[in-house]
């Protein structure tokens, strides 16, 4: 493991979630948060997941933001 190139890594894949949720202002640590979680989710592999072999690229499920109660 190479610390430089998994941090490059999550950052690219932090990033593909902020384009693909519109470029957001404020929710970096979310996208983060998700990004190492589909990282994670690639290095282990997840052979068996439901009995099949997972994809090498995880979908990622990304949760839209709860209103706000006034």
């Amino acid at each position: 493991m190479d610390y430089d190139t998994d941090h490059a890594e999550i950052r690219r894949l932090a990033y593909q979630i902020w384009l693909k949720e519109g470029q957001p202002d404020g929710r970096d640590r979310e996208h983060w948060a998700a990004a190492k979680a589909a990282w994670a989710m690639q290095r282990r592999g997840l052979h068996d997941v439901g009995g099949q072999h997972a994809s090498a690229e995880p979908e990622m499920s990304i949760r839209k933001p709860r209103a706000k109660k006034r």
